[in-house]
């Protein structure tokens, strides 16, 4: 770039893939002065010759923001952090924003995100916190922290990070009227064990499809949770059915099904 300031080359290693169109450079530059603007402008060259980019500035006296850890995540709910820096700048703000997507607009930050109320930087550095509810289960969210001027005229955005909510297993009872609470979770966790009972029938293990025709799983063997599912309780009949002989008589009825409730013997004539 031209002008009377001092003109560094950094080479960043790595090629454009002959099936890309795009790719990503990044250099962390330390030892800036808050007293100088710089300018900065991407170089590539291959076999046919060099191309330049627009020429940008950015001044470190802008105020900048990291995006922090995830944490407290349930099936519906989370939270993430960030850190926002004034860095010498007048009354600037900071702020987090969430989206299931991790396209980035033209600025560098995520489109369609939903954002934190911004928080006005008066210390050296100030913690983003946002609280998350409302979230679908399974679901991967990226996040990112950011700070703006309070002239609004530039903003400096954080990396983007994210985070996927648990799994939710339900329990379907299928047949018994009983219930058990869902399970959330997000690695290999072993089921919990059936509490739940219908007259007339014993519990056999779980199945992904009520009529028994999808994947098994015995009462409390390990379930991936990659997926969020419903498993629906297998039964099989206890009924037994007794039957009478009148060894020579007649008796009504001839036979009865038996399962939990005592039979009334019949009298054989």
């Amino acid at each position: 770039v031209g002008g009377s300031g001092s003109v560094i080359t950094v080479d960043v290693p790595g090629t454009v893939a002959s099936n890309a169109s795009t790719t990503s450079s990044l250099y962390d530059l330390t030892g800036l002065s808050t007293s100088n603007p710089y300018y900065y402008q991407i170089e590539v060259t291959n076999s046919s010759g060099t191309a330049y980019g627009d020429v940008v500035s950015f001044s470190v006296s802008d105020p900048y923001a990291v995006t922090g850890a995830n944490e407290l995540i349930t099936s519906t709910s989370a939270r993430v952090n960030g850190t926002g820096y004034k860095n010498g700048a007048s009354s600037p703000t900071a702020e987090l924003c969430v989206s299931t997507s991790s396209t980035l607009d033209a600025n560098g930050g995520l489109g369609g995100c939903t954002s934190s109320t911004p928080v006005t930087l008066s210390n050296t550095s100030d913690a983003l916190v946002l609280n998350l509810t409302g979230l679908e289960p399974g679901t991967t969210y990226y996040y990112q922290a950011s700070a703006t001027t309070a002239a609004g005229d530039a903003t400096n955005y954080g990396s983007v990070s994210s985070f996927t909510t648990l799994y939710v297993v339900t329990f379907d009872g299928n047949g018994s009227t009983d219930t058990m609470t869902a399970m959330s979770r997000s690695t290999t966790t072993a089921l919990t064990s059936n509490t739940m009972a219908r007259s007339g029938y014993n519990f056999t293990g779980w199945n992904t499809v009520a009529d028994g025709s999808g994947t098994a799983y015995s009462n409390g063997a390990n379930y991936p949770f990659t997926n969020n599912a419903t498993l629906y309780a297998q039964w099989t009949s206890s009924t037994i059915t007794v039957t009478y002989d009148p060894n020579g008589g007649s008796v009504s009825p001839t036979s009865e099904n038996y399962t939990s409730t005592a039979l009334t013997l019949p009298t054989p004539t």
